[in-house]
């Protein structure tokens, strides 16, 4: 009896482990809802795990900040009381989040720009087995003017399932960053 619940037990643990892998669109879709409900902590786990890192290694430069500035980098964009420590035990996950987080909070219209709700997937491109594109299309109103954005969201196989990386307007934000506190 004991061995029959162990392999029940087994059995369940690697159908929840199937259920959670998505395919490409699926993916794709699930990361824009995330975007869209600003669940940051959920859009992080669409995310391929080394380019979290990468984006908190692009972010480092914080820490060559003289303590002032430092400081005030932190409060300005995480908010009050928060320090470096704070800062330095979250996970890339955590940290990603916190991130977009706080530059949403900062700049609400950032949401009002962009629909992200109903993007429209316009098609898929394998390069190889473990790598894929799909090309999106978002509708776009800023200043009472409408009109459409195309973007590539290339995602890479992980196991059975598929994660988003990383696209290089998310490295031009913390150059933009460095730029406006170093000069």
């Amino acid at each position: 009896m004991k061995y029959l619940k162990f392999a029940t037990g087994i059995l369940l643990l690697c159908c929840a482990q199937l259920s959670f892998a998505m395919t490409p669109e699926q993916r794709v879709r699930a990361y824009f809802q995330a975007y869209s409900s600003q669940d940051f902590t959920a859009l992080a786990s669409h995310l391929l795990p080394d380019d979290l890192a990468y984006f908190r290694e692009l972010m480092a430069f914080t820490e060559r900040l003289s303590p002032e500035i430092r400081s005030e980098f932190y409060q300005t964009l995480y908010g009050p009381g928060i320090t470096a420590e704070n800062i330095s035990k979250l996970s890339n996950s955590e940290y990603f989040a916190s991130f977009m987080n706080a530059v949403f909070s900062l700049d609400p219209s950032l949401q009002e720009t962009l629909d992200i709700s109903a993007p429209q997937l316009i098609g898929e491109i394998q390069e190889t087995s473990d790598l894929t594109h799909i090309l999106v299309r978002h509708h776009i109103e800023f200043d009472g003017i409408k009109y459409e954005e195309m973007e590539v969201v290339s995602l890479r196989r992980v196991g059975d399932d598929w994660l988003i990386l990383l696209n290089g307007e998310f490295e031009n934000i913390p150059a933009s960053i460095k730029e406006s506190f170093l000069g």
